[in-house]
């Protein structure tokens, strides 16, 4: 994955507040952006059972040298890792090395024996940019890649991390200096250190290990040396003071230098990005945001910068009560968690300033003509001659922020006008937010989805050519946003399996066998800001096999119950609730006897005694199967058993054995039994004790008759 650094560039007039600065480049030659991947988590690789590699990044200030921090990357190595590799950025000094060799170049090896080995260095923080605020920032640095351990093939495994994206070498991810591609203007800073404090991206470096069984992932971890917090993306070193905001599942932090003085309030700009929140129901959710107030002593090139999945720092000295609130566009930017190509880079950018000027709105910051003006914008010059999917074509001045502002907005209204009000954009941005890279048949599909098709080729013509749509009048708003669209909000809470072998709830589908029923319990909820009816549906390799519709109220949940029955082997592909998957049917497994018995266990000859066969099923699947019980070799009985996965059960037949040494089976189950004779001196139907009583009767009967 590709991190995007989205820049708010300053500029002196009433123009959007953004602009964009990329990671890396991708390494496919695509243009546009990539998708936003965990700053702090490990990458590539599921969870295991192994202990992780701990990779600490600590910061810390320099006050004796400015415009330089210095970084030390500790390593907590478990006794499976057998070699650790480290790629330095390009223009770091290194300080002190512990437990670590120069290898080549950047790159660091580890000793193999020092505990929590470690490297220092010293790297340049000030970051500089133009004060064009058009396009995105990139990096124009080339950085090789690390080395993959070697050694015999049965030693171990190789394991390379990339900060930016997994499944390829590691190396050192932070961009060279970076750049606006357009024409440049007054220069100013994207990152920098004072000596007192310092608004800086966090040092990318590159990782690799070798090791031993399971496999091990990458723990990484951001840490300050001091005063300072971090997002694990952009840190701040000084002091401040923190506040804290929980907006339902979000924790938003923000960070106030003591240098800072903030023209809203903090508690103001925690108030504006939770409402943000709640309004945009989107998708591309985050666990946690951190932005920081920038202190103003600082030539900024920007108002506002983004980076990695959830951080971001604003100008102090940024507003509330304008349309374009970075505040909220940077909060936007937080959850855009999908790429782009050439033709839909600007829709990055065109939604952030669209959602900063429609909230602003919608929370009381501002008034409709102020929204409309803004939007209007996008029908002037320079920016009307501009076509959104040419980049060629605004980067330069900024037209994916102006332009594409009004043409998100003129499709969100109408996608709300077409669907009267049950749809929006925010459907679309949902929508987008499902992929890992967005193309322009994507986008325009979404869009169709959301709004239909007339809406669809709207959204075509003002992305492919140079039409520029009409911002709309107060009285349409007020027709088409009264109320946020319905919006249903699904998930499957759990699925159930009946048929012949079981009949019980489980978490995730299991392998069945033909003839049993999979029922999904989905969740929904109308997660928007009108009544509806939603149509929910279960389909088997694309074809719906079941569907119910529910009527619900704004804010109201309910469960539906979806099922359908497999009645053949193979593999199913499974949707429901925006979940995919995979269904496997398989034929029953074998049953296996683990032990036959009789009972009682001290059988006579003659009498009728029960043979218990134990079953076992040992698949991971259902089994089914007959099972043949014998007496001395031939078959006495046939049963028809059917076990669930993992289980086990007992299945009877009755017979009768013979006197003497018998042997009986089940299966591949067999023993010995002994079978005693019947006694020669009882009585047919009389036992000891009644033929007792009968002679004590008869001695006293003989006795009266005398």
């Amino acid at each position: 994955m590709i991190r995007r650094l989205l820049v708010t560039l300053l500029v002196v007039c009433a123009l959007p507040a953004t602009g964009g600065l990329a990671g890396a480049a991708d390494p496919s030659g695509a243009a546009g952006t990539g998708p936003r991947s965990p700053a702090t988590t490990a990458v590539g690789g599921p969870s295991t059972a192994a202990d992780p590699l701990v990779r600490t990044v600590s910061l810390q200030l320099t006050p004796d040298d400015p415009g330089s921090v210095r970084a030390t990357v500790r390593f907590d190595v478990p006794d499976s890792v057998t070699e650790v590799r480290v790629v330095l950025p390009e223009d770091a000094s290194v300080v002190s090395t512990r437990g670590f060799d120069r290898a080549d170049g950047r790159e660091y090896a580890w000793d193999g024996s020092t505990s929590r080995p470690s490297v220092t260095f010293d790297k340049p923080a000030n970051v500089t940019g133009d004060a064009r605020r058009s396009a995105n920032v990139t990096g124009n640095e080339s950085v090789p890649a690390v080395p993959t351990a070697t050694g015999d093939a049965d030693d171990g495994h190789d394991h390379s991390h990339d900060d930016e994206r997994g499944g390829v070498e590691a190396r050192a991810a932070e961009p060279g200096d970076p750049h606006l591609d357009g024409a440049a203007a007054e220069a100013g800073y994207v990152f920098a250190d004072t000596g007192d404090w310092a608004v800086v991206r966090v040092p990318q470096v590159g990782t690799s290990w070798r090791y031993r069984g399971k496999e091990v992932p990458l723990d990484r971890r951001t840490v300050v040396d001091g005063e300072g917090a971090t997002g694990g993306e952009i840190a701040y070193l000084g002091p401040h003071e923190e506040r804290v905001r929980q907006a339902g599942d979000e924790t938003v932090r923000l960070v106030v230098p003591a240098s800072a003085s903030m023209r809203a309030s903090p508690e103001a700009v925690l108030d504006s990005i939770a409402d943000a929140r709640d309004r945009l129901r989107v998708g591309g959710d985050n666990e946690e945001s951190f932005f920081v107030a920038a202190p103003t002593n600082v030539a900024w090139a920007a108002r506002g910068v983004q980076t990695g999945p959830d951080d971001a720092w604003v100008r102090a000295d940024s507003g509330l009560d304008s349309p374009d609130n970075v505040w909220i566009h940077e909060y936007v930017h937080t959850r855009q968690d999908y790429g782009t190509t050439a033709e839909t880079e600007w829709l990055i950018e065109a939604s952030a300033e669209y959602y900063s000027a429609l909230l602003s709105f919608e929370q009381g910051r501002v008034g409709f003509r102020a929204f409309r003006d803004h939007l209007s914008h996008g029908a002037r010059s320079p920016y009307a001659g501009t076509v959104m999917d040419d980049p060629a074509t605004w980067r330069d001045n900024g037209a994916n922020y102006v332009k594409g502002a009004l043409a998100v907005g003129a499709i969100d209204y109408r996608t709300r006008a077409a669907s009267d009000r049950r749809r929006s954009f925010a459907i679309t941005f949902r929508s987008l937010n499902e992929r890992d890279r967005v193309t322009a048949d994507a986008f325009y599909d979404a869009v169709n989805a959301s709004g239909g098709p007339e809406v669809r080729a709207f959204a075509r013509e003002h992305a492919t050519t140079d039409a520029v749509p009409d911002a709309w009048s107060a009285e349409e708003h007020a027709d088409a946003f009264d109320a946020a669209p319905a919006m249903l909000r699904a998930s499957v809470d759990s699925y159930r399996v009946d048929g012949p072998y079981r009949n019980r709830t489980v978490a995730t589908p299991p392998t069945l066998v033909p003839g049993e029923r999979l029922t999904a319990a989905v969740a929904v909820e109308n997660d928007g800001g009108r009544a509806d009816e939603f149509a929910v549906e279960l389909t088997v390799d694309g074809e719906r096999a079941a569907a119910r519709t529910v009527a619900l109220d704004p804010g109201e949940t309910a469960t539906v119950r979806l099922g359908t029955t497999f009645d053949a082997a193979g593999s199913y592909e499974l949707s429901v609730a925006d979940v995919a998957g995979v269904v496997s049917v398989r034929e029953p497994a074998a049953p296996t006897v683990t032990a036959i018995d009789v009972d009682p266990s001290s059988p006579r000859a003659g009498d009728e005694v029960r043979l218990v066969a134990t079953v076992r099923n040992d698949a991971d699947w259902p089994a089914r199967g007959e099972i043949q019980f014998r007496v001395d070799g031939d078959a006495v009985a046939t049963r028809t058993v059917a076990v669930d996965a993992g289980a086990e059960t007992t299945v009877t037949a009755n017979a009768t054995l013979p006197a003497g040494g018998v042997r009986i089976g089940a299966g591949d189950a067999e023993r010995s039994v002994r079978v005693s004779e019947r006694s020669s001196t009882g009585l047919p139907g009389f036992g000891v004790g009644v033929a007792l009583v009968a002679l004590v009767a008869a001695a006293l009967f003989g006795r009266r008759g005398e």
